[in-house]
């Protein structure tokens, strides 16, 4: 499902021999497309090498959502969130560590380019996605996570002091809600275009086999 974007240079496999070492900013070459690379520390070559590959493997129509990814190193145990999306600039934050695989890379850039997309879709079609996902099962364990803080956002306030608190709250709700269903177009959006999510990742199949097909009836 993928297309090589225009532009970069450099070969991947010339770099594959290469021992890891701390990268530089002489390695951030070799991206395609018109996107602004840059780097924080801690970033190993083996992990940047990865990143480089399935940033060029995304679909150039799809990369030109983006305008910047800042690339940083971790060194965590255990769970890591590996990308992030920064709406205001574009801009894709993606995480790099050595027990990361350029599966991960893919979903989760994948992932970030769906809230880049859905940015760009208008009221209409947003309120029609948010309309249909409302009441399916979440499709994945991430998905889960985000209706689980709306829920427990609303019930743990029912009561208001004021009319102005009330306002709030309910804004407040309806901020989570619409997250939430973002984060089932991203989760989607990713699923489709890497050919499918990590097995593990899924919460429900029917809710995922829904969500995919709300997808290509609404925003496809």
């Amino acid at each position: 499902q993928f297309t090589k974007g225009d532009g970069g240079s450099g070969s991947d496999d010339d770099k594959k021999d290469e021992p890891n070492r701390q990268a530089t900013n002489k390695d951030l070459t070799g991206f395609n497309g018109n996107v602004k690379i840059s780097m924080g520390r801690k970033v190993d070559t083996e992990s940047l090498n990865k990143v480089r590959t399935v940033w060029n493997s995304i679909e150039k129509s799809e990369q030109d959502l983006i305008s910047d990814i800042k690339i940083r190193g971790s060194t965590a145990r255990g769970r890591i969130t590996a990308g992030e999306f920064i709406s205001e600039t574009n801009t894709i934050e993606m995480t790099v560590h050595p027990a990361l695989t350029d599966q991960d890379y893919r979903e989760n850039f994948n992932h970030e380019i769906g809230h880049a997309r859905f940015k760009q879709l208008s009221p209409e079609t947003i309120s029609a996605w948010n309309k249909a996902v409302k009441n399916i099962r979440p499709p994945t364990k991430y998905a889960l996570f985000h209706r689980d803080r709306a829920n427990n956002y609303r019930w743990n306030n029912t009561r208001y002091r004021s009319e102005k608190e009330k306002n709030i709250i309910l804004g407040n709700i309806k901020i989570y809600e619409n997250m939430y269903y973002e984060e089932i177009h991203s989760e989607i959006h990713a699923h489709i275009k890497t050919g499918g999510l990590n097995e593990n990742k899924i919460w429900s199949k029917e809710g995922l086999n829904e969500a995919v097909k709300i997808y290509k009836e609404i925003i496809q």
